[in-house]
């Protein structure tokens, strides 16, 4: 089923385009990273509420490059599956992983000290850890030889 998209606004240099569905961050981010592959010379924002998104171009033919961009748009919101690469972690996702793994171990530590000392629980750590990504190391010790 194909996504209704309208052009709210035209200038010479800038489009705005719209849709009904709000899309994802991850549809967007996918959406924008295509786009530049496809026009580096642009610029791509997506509008507020990620229902629509703003290209600002300089091309001398302006009315050509509009029927481009607008087949472009329509090819990707109508065949894109948003299966393609994602960006790169910003710093705060990475902060916010670190933090979790120095919690999730903290939380195995409290655990293992639960378990020993009979005042503390240890399974609630158990579990708390856990909950915040903590798995244990799937290596397998145990390797078979042939004879």
């Amino acid at each position: 089923m194909s996504l209704p998209i309208t052009v709210k606004h035209y200038i010479s240099g800038r489009i705005r385009y719209s849709w009904e569905r709000k899309f994802t961050l991850h549809e967007i981010q996918l959406m924008e990273v295509s786009f530049i592959f496809h026009f580096p010379g642009c610029h791509f924002r997506p509008a507020l509420g990620r229902q629509g998104c703003v290209i600002h171009f300089s091309e001398n033919n302006d009315q050509l490059f509009y029927l481009q961009l607008t087949d472009w748009v329509r090819d990707f919101i109508d065949f894109a599956d948003c299966q393609g690469p994602l960006l790169p972690p910003s710093r705060k996702d990475i902060l916010i992983d670190k933090a979790k793994g120095w919690t999730a171990q903290s939380m195995i530590a409290m655990a293992i000290l639960g378990w020993i000392l009979p005042i503390l629980p240890g399974t609630p750590f158990f579990l708390a850890a856990w909950w915040l990504g903590w798995r244990p190391s799937s290596t397998n010790q145990s390797t078979v030889s042939e004879p």
